[in-house]
């Protein structure tokens, strides 16, 4: 996974099929988004 943007408890990362996901640093998955796109308009453009 690499690393696309922090947050407060831990980072959104792109993984090998391209969604983004939600990683905190306890090791959880919270979201996942099927594209740098959704994501973009869903969470990046609206903080």
């Amino acid at each position: 996974m690499t690393p696309l943007c922090a947050y407060a408890d831990g980072f959104y990362v792109v993984n090998l099929e391209g969604a983004v996901i939600q990683w905190s640093f306890d090791g959880h998955e919270h979201e996942e988004w099927t594209s740098i796109w959704e994501w973009a308009r869903e969470v990046w453009l609206v903080s």
